[in-house]
């Protein structure tokens, strides 16, 4: 027994180690602090897997050896030559610590379960958790140095002392309120796992319904379908970094429709140009290797997957030479980006896809096949200038080439004062494979409305059918080109 409980012990210790790493990582990234270079070893931690799910297998894991670890300590009581446990009121210093270790232990995880279900909704009961989770974590290491340390000093005085017996009065009256402990905290990890493993569905139900693409959500229009609230955290400029996002959808004979519903206080059309002493430069702030979340523009990003998995199997963590890159493991994901500013004002969503890494800065990251169309910089780097000018007040933010209020630059037009804006980005309808979604997004009253459609199998090699059970991802951009938000459930989306 006394080697059972070593091992269970020396386990323990290895799986809190990497817990502890874990989380480190975890937290420098969420905070956007590019790693150290003294900490770079702790990208190989990764096992070219999602450190997040590693993460959480290894709190479900801690759990059980916890566990099994009382369990033992329990039935060790009852042998009869086993050692006799020294629960002696007046100096029970040890006892006492290794209960505060457990119920810190037990928070941590209880609080990292109930973040990981997504089901906490509200902001400041999901930003509590996180906390909960974090002070737990520091909580269990403080306490262990002061347990180690009064372990020492108790050493000698616990030779001495009265030591109760598991045949005596007490020591059975103690093991049984023991017993009914281990009972009640089964029975609540239970409850938690079953709330945890309670997924995330909506159903695309088959409709003779069609509806006008322009991110008003009319409730004519929407009204019987089947809905989700999908949590998000993590992201930069949102409050507390989450938001809740509303999904609707159903689909008819040859489309599916979409309705996302998110709150954004601000509606972010931060990307111009700025005209300096030395010429034309993109507005840009100090930002690092995790991109701008300064001057950018809102985005919402939709995959889809075949397993449940879903998008934090393709999330890798970057280390202090770039930023963390999406691709996946052999499987493919179709991937829709919808940007407020390069992309609605055409009606559409940049359509591309996840794959194996390619050795290159996108990592798994590709487009669909484009035969023209499509957005692009303003701004001539070379020369410090605009491709092109604006001259209507009102397309200050984009220029789109199919309008005709702008002109192709010319240095006897420009005839701006230094701290003059113009739009640094240029777009229109793609064409080809990469316009295959149709879409429109409206801001009003701090929240954004997006409408979307596409065809339900548009044959190409690089969309998924959807069709049947697939699995889809969400992340929501407020005003921030990387940091986005997340949710760590995937949705089960059913389509008739």
């Amino acid at each position: 027994m006394k080697i059972s409980v070593r091992i269970i012990n020396v386990l323990s210790l290895a799986v809190f180690s990497y817990l502890s790493i874990t989380g480190i990582r975890l937290m420098l990234f969420g905070n956007r602090l590019p790693l150290p270079e003294w900490l770079i070893w702790l990208q190989f931690i990764e096992f070219n897997y999602n450190t997040q799910l590693l993460h959480f297998y290894a709190g479900a894991a801690l759990a059980g050896l916890l566990t099994i670890r009382i369990a033992l300590r329990i039935i060790s009581a009852g042998e009869k030559h086993s050692e006799k446990l020294n629960l002696n009121v007046a100096v029970k210093w040890r006892s006492n610590f290794a209960f505060i270790i457990y119920l810190l232990l037990f928070l941590a995880i209880i609080s990292g379960l109930l973040v990981y279900s997504g089901k906490i909704t509200d902001q400041l009961a999901n930003a509590s958790l996180k906390n909960m989770h974090l002070i737990s974590f520091w909580g269990v290491l403080l306490v262990s140095v002061f347990y180690g340390v009064v372990q020492i000093i108790q050493r000698d005085r616990d030779k001495n002392e009265h030591r109760i017996t598991f045949r005596s009065k007490e020591g059975k009256r103690i093991w049984a309120a023991l017993a009914v402990f281990i009972l009640i905290c089964t029975m609540a990890a239970w409850g938690v796992a079953e709330f945890v493993n309670t997924q995330l569905t909506l159903t695309s139900r088959r409709m003779n319904r069609n509806i006008v693409l322009d991110g008003r959500a009319r409730t004519k229009e929407w009204y019987g379908i089947d809905s989700v609230l999908v949590p998000v955290t993590g992201g930069d400029n949102f409050y507390n970094g989450s938001t809740n996002i509303l999904v609707k959808s159903f689909r008819n004979r040859q489309h599916i429709f979409f309705l996302f519903q998110w709150r954004d206080n601000n509606r972010s059309y931060n990307r111009q140009l700025l005209k300096t002493d030395s010429g034309w430069i993109e507005q840009k702030s100090d930002s690092s290797i995790f991109g701008e979340s300064v001057y950018f523009e809102d985005q919402l990003a939709v995959s889809f997957h075949r397993s449940s998995a879903g998008c934090l199997e393709s999330c890798h963590l970057g280390n202090s030479q770039q930023a963390g890159r999406h691709y996946t493991n052999g499987d493919t994901a179709d991937v829709w980006m919808w940007r407020a500013l390069s992309t609605n004002p055409v009606g559409e969503a940049d359509d591309g896809w996840w794959a194996k890494a390619a050795g290159d800065s996108n990592g798994g990251m590709r487009f669909d096949n484009s035969a023209g169309g499509g957005y692009a910089s303003n701004l001539n780097r070379e020369w410090a200038e605009p491709y092109f000018l604006s001259y209507h007040p009102a397309l200050r933010y984009w220029i789109d080439m199919r309008s005709k209020y702008f002109m192709p630059y010319r240095s006897g037009l420009d005839i701006f004062t230094i701290g003059a804006i113009q739009p640094a980005v240029v777009t229109a309808p793609f064409m080809g494979d990469r316009g295959d979604i149709r879409v429109r997004g409206n801001w009003a009253r701090g929240v954004w409305t997006v409408e979307l459609r596409r065809t339900l199998n548009t044959g190409s090699p690089f969309d998924m059918a959807l069709m049947g059970t697939v699995w889809m991802s969400l992340a929501p951009f407020d005003n921030s080109e990387k940091m986005h938000s997340y949710h760590f459930k995937t949705i089960k989306l059913i389509i008739e």
